[in-house]
């Protein structure tokens, strides 16, 4: 019995996997998971944005070929943000039967996970990648807010433009 639990315990330890917190200030996020077992998974990622503030961008991609390489989405939360307190702040389902894709742009707080939960239900039988049964890339951008310096430099240099336009005219 002992042995049971310890299997039972070991696979619902690989069908979902934490990937450590990455900072998005030191630059863009991209991950491709290639699954290989038609175990259902639920894939958590967390992000800090550091002091850069301002929207967060994602892209969340499946790549379909045909019966071969598929995953089922959950239909209520196939996609889920969690705030750094655990609340819900966007959750989306499955969104068609051919590809679920989500591009959008969100004011985050300071830290946040992304889950997406579903099952691979490809027959793995790809004739370029044997095995794989499911594929999906996640994109992670932080949209920094400008500093009010970089509102002044570019209104002086409209100033600048404008000051030596009205010079040209005049001579």
């Amino acid at each position: 019995m002992k042995k049971l639990l310890l299997a039972a315990a070991l696979g619902l330890g690989l069908a979902s996997q934490a990937f450590a917190a990455v900072d998005l200030a030191n630059g863009p996020f991209h991950f491709e998971a290639k699954k290989f077992s038609n175990a259902s998974f639920s894939d958590s990622y967390d992000f800090t944005a550091g002091d850069l503030g301002g929207p967060v961008s994602f892209s969340f991609v499946e790549v379909k070929l045909a019966k071969n390489v598929d995953i089922d989405w959950d239909d209520s939360a196939a996609l889920t943000i969690l705030g750094n307190d655990g609340s819900v702040l966007y959750q989306a389902g499955e969104n068609g039967p051919i590809q679920f894709t989500l591009e959008d742009s969100f004011s985050l707080p300071a830290s946040f996970s992304i889950v997406l939960k579903g099952a691979a239900i490809g027959d793995g039988t790809s004739p370029w990648n044997p095995g794989l049964k499911g594929w999906y890339n996640l994109s992670v951008i932080a949209n920094p807010v400008p500093e009010p310096e970089t509102y002044a430099l570019m209104l002086a240099g409209l100033g600048v433009v404008g000051y030596m336009s009205r010079r040209r005219k005049a001579v």
